[in-house]
């Protein structure tokens, strides 16, 4: 039996250089070559410093969208529109499913 068993699902790191930091994936897919070789198809993690800043603001402003549009959110508007409440009261009808119907 080999001593590295990686399975679909784990995610693994590796050194490119001493200097840098390692690299994270996730193994998608693992395929046996006919040569006898394994391949992955892998998906990438990336730090923040390591994107360029462009892209950053095009995270942020899509994590901002979704995060507005989620259903605890949505929930939170509905509530609010109906009567105004606190914070805490918000907060109790997010997680008990009986306010706020």
């Amino acid at each position: 039996m080999a001593a590295n068993m990686y399975r679909v699902g784990d995610c693994v790191y590796f050194e490119t250089s001493s200097t840098s930091p390692y690299q994270i994936r996730r193994i998608e897919e693992l395929n046996k070559t006919a040569s006898g070789n394994v391949e992955a198809k892998v998906m990438c993690f990336y730090r923040r410093r390591d994107l360029p800043n462009p892209l950053i603001q095009l995270a942020d402003k899509h994590q901002m969208a979704q995060s507005e549009d989620s259903p605890v959110a949505m929930k939170l508007k509905k509530i609010c529109l109906k009567t105004p409440i606190g914070e805490e009261q918000a907060a109790q009808a997010v997680l008990d499913p009986a306010i706020g119907k």
